[in-house]
């Protein structure tokens, strides 16, 4: 698995979190990888996140937006619940989607899997970022496929998740996919 090269994450004292790599939990700095992000890859990562893609592949596509896949899963690894960019209105983010459809269910140990980074600033309902949701939710782990691009606004959502102390753990071999579903904006 790839990881993206950034700064080896470190934990609240200091030492380098670990990173399960084919069941070995051996901390990052030993092994010689570096995560961009504070988070341990698991295992159905990947076929929750290729899921996400999927998903993504059916929303409408705007000019003006993201086509964004978004996928909510248990601890037990069954889905709680999945939206799309725009499946219900014409405004609705993919992770807002799956949080409304999961309204009501504890999401204290679930992992949100997104192709976007949540976003942190919106045009359309300003008050509802993704990240506000998921933080609102109280889901401890976050899976992404790609950080925004700034494109329409600059995104800080991993940030501001990470800083809520969220674990956010990047698939960085899903993105090359996530932004193929994006080929109709310019600039990608």
């Amino acid at each position: 698995m790839q990881l993206s090269p950034q700064r080896a994450a470190k934990g609240r004292d200091g030492s380098p979190l670990a990173l399960s790599i084919g069941g070995l939990g051996l901390p990052y700095a030993k092994m010689g990888l570096k995560c961009r992000y504070a988070g341990a890859v698991r295992d159905g990562d990947a076929r929750w996140m290729s899921y996400a893609v999927e998903l993504a592949g059916r929303s409408p596509r705007s000019a003006s937006a993201f086509a964004v896949g978004s996928v909510i899963v248990d601890p037990g690894g069954r889905e709680v619940s999945a939206g799309w960019s725009r499946d219900t209105d014409p405004l609705v983010h993919a992770e807002e989607s799956a949080l409304l459809k999961a309204a009501g269910a504890d999401l204290g140990e679930c992992t949100l899997y997104s192709t976007l980074e949540p976003c942190s600033k919106r045009a359309h309902r300003p008050d509802a970022t993704c990240t506000s949701l998921i933080l609102a939710a109280r889901i401890p782990r976050v899976v992404i496929a790609w950080r925004e691009p700034d494109i329409f606004v600059t995104c800080e959502g991993v940030a501001l998740l990470t800083a809520s102390g969220v674990r956010v753990v990047e698939l960085a071999e899903f993105a090359p996919q996530a932004r193929a579903v994006n080929g109709h904006l310019p600039g990608l």
